[in-house]
Order: structure tokens, then C-alpha cells, then sequence
């Protein structure tokens, strides 16, 4: 069975989500021009679950941990764009897809917008952390990164059901 296909507008949401994903990119690549020059050669790669480094590595990660930002966020700007090839939790019909695709094409935005801030949180504290200015990124940061993440996707996959 083919799912139908809709074209889906965008609304001023949408474009608020993306608009934050965007700024996110925009003050990693500024934070890179600004402190590369200061950071020293070795800086914090990797952090445990507690947020503490535990791995160091040399400065261009910076602009990796930026370039692997720019990538996700076009991927999934790219898969969005096909909404009626996505796995759903409820059948699609002719008259739920266009509820169903704009759901589904918000909580990826949603999610990009998530993913983009916490890649930019941890390129400053990378930054941070080089610089002696913080101890890592905290506990807190992998305890409200996780539940943002699922608290999206539980948010979304509730609302689909409602607009079945």
C-alpha cells in the first residue's frame, strides 16, 4: 500500500524551530573564529556521563564537532522533507496524512532545533572547559538532553495518536 503525498507548508512555528537550529550553527561558527586562536592545542574530546572530560584531543575538533553539526542538521532537514516515507504509529489515510505528515515533519524540526542546541552547549563547553573556565559540561547536561530528546518524541507520538 502507497502512503499519499502532500505537499506541507511550513508555519511561523516551523520556522521558529528552524530559526533556532540555524542560530545554533551561527554561534558554534562564530565561538570557532572568536576562540580558536585561544584555546590550547589539547582540548577536552570526550566527557563521561557525569559531564567531566575524559578524553583530550587537538583543537581542530572544534571545527569537526561544527562540520558534524552542519551534516545533521541537513540531514534532517533532508528527511523531513519526505514525510510520506516515514514509519507512523497509526495507518495513514488520504484524509489523516496531512496531520499526520505536518506532526511528523514538526517533531523532526523539534528535534534538529534540540540536537543543534545541545551540539552548540557542548562545543562551548568544550571551549570552556579548555580555557579552565568550567569543569566540563555537569550532570545535568546528558540528564536534560536525554529528556528533552524522549520528552519530544513521547510529545509527538502522543499527539499523532489525538490526530488520528
Amino acid at each position: 500500500m502507497t502512503t499519499p503525498k502532500f505537499n506541507i507548508a511550513p508555519d511561523s512555528f516551523d520556522y521558529f524551530l528552524t530559526g533556532i537550529a540555524l542560530l545554533c550553527l551561527l554561534l558554534m561558527f562564530g565561538l570557532n573564529l572568536y576562540y580558536y586562536d585561544l584555546v590550547p592545542e589539547r582540548i577536552p574530546v570526550y566527557f563521561d556521563a557525569a559531564g567531566k572530560p575524559d578524553s583530550y584531543g587537538e583543537k581542530i575538533t572544534l571545527w569537526v564537532v561544527f562540520g558534524l553539526s552542519v551534516l545533521l542538521f541537513i540531514i534532517l532537514t533532508l528527511v523531513g522533507r519526505s514525510p510520506h516515507l516515514a514509519n507512523y504509529s497509526v495507518p495513514i489515510t488520504a484524509e489523516n496524512a496531512p496531520r499526520q505528515y505536518k506532526n511528523m515533519q514538526q517533531m523532526n524540526r523539534a528535534l534538529t532545533a534540540v540536537l543543534c542546541l545541545c551540539f552548540a552547549y557542548i562545543h562551548y563547553g568544550i571551549i570552556q572547559t579548555a580555557l579552565g573556565q568550567q569543569d566540563g559540561l555537569g550532570l545535568w547536561f546528558l540528564l536534560l538532553f536525554l529528556s528533552l530528546i524522549f520528552g519530544i518524541i513521547a510529545y509527538f507520538l502522543y499527539r499523532a495518536k489525538v490526530l488520528e
